[in-house]
């Protein structure tokens, strides 16, 4: 239980969660993971904003094989591309 409650701080956490992650890597996915390289890639002013150790702690959780964070990439990363397209469908 523990275990449990200390790997969730890496799903729904105000210190930096996988959202969190999802986003300032710009839902880019490397390999099936995402790519935080992205986060090299962050402007000054982006990158005082978050908490990058934390988000690399996060990242390094995620590559773990955690099946929760798995489901939330899958999750995020279809509904962005469910969205791009659905707007591809509007013309500008």
């Amino acid at each position: 239980m523990d275990r449990e409650q200390n790997y969730e701080q890496f799903h729904d956490s105000e210190l930096g969660d996988v959202y969190d992650l999802y986003n300032a890597c710009n839902g880019v996915l490397a390999g099936g993971r995402l790519d935080v390289s992205r986060l090299d890639e962050l402007g000054r002013e982006e990158a005082e904003a978050l908490d990058l150790q934390r988000l690399r702690e996060v990242w390094q959780h995620t590559v773990s094989g955690c099946r929760t964070c798995e489901d939330i990439i899958r999750t995020l990363h279809s509904t962005r591309t469910i969205l791009r397209e659905r707007l591809d469908e509007f013309p500008r």
